[in-house]
């Protein structure tokens, strides 16, 4: 018995054709979209909901606080190893996307950069890579 391998190339399959109408539609382009674009999509807004809906009651119960964040982030050996690690990453892709945004000429990627610490690198990398997807298949498509 043969086992059947997906291959990357397989993820690059339209979900779905046009709009039935021929219209032009926000879902009709979200339906047009490849499956690997339709997933850093999902993981995008999955990576600013999931992580958000704890941190959000925390910050209005401590007014806003930078000091109160701060604390929070460095209580124990645990917490400031995972804090570290995320600011680490987010240093690291910080420099990917101003490098890799230049050579493949990535308008308004920089906005990453600020949003990966202030909203999140679960938000920021799925945004960045859904983009960097979006240039690949124009330029696919220019020549």
């Amino acid at each position: 018995m043969e086992i059947a391998w997906a291959f990357p190339e397989d993820f690059c399959m339209p979900l779905t054709t046009s709009h039935p109408l021929g219209r032009k539609t926000f879902f009709s382009k979200l339906f047009r979209m490849n499956i690997i674009k339709f997933f850093y999509l999902i993981a995008a807004i999955l990576g600013t909901v999931i992580p958000w809906t704890p941190f959000l009651p925390f910050l209005i119960e401590y007014n806003f606080s930078p000091n109160s964040i701060l604390d929070a982030l460095y209580t124990d050996g645990a917490t400031s190893g995972l804090s570290n690690d995320f600011f680490i990453s987010c240093v690291v892709f910080a420099i990917f996307v101003i490098r890799d945004s230049k050579s493949l000429n990535i308008k308004y990627a920089w906005i990453l950069i600020p949003a990966a610490p202030l909203i999140g690198l679960s938000m920021a990398l799925p945004t960045y890579l859904l983009m960097r997807e979006s240039s690949n298949e124009q330029v696919n498509s220019n020549g």
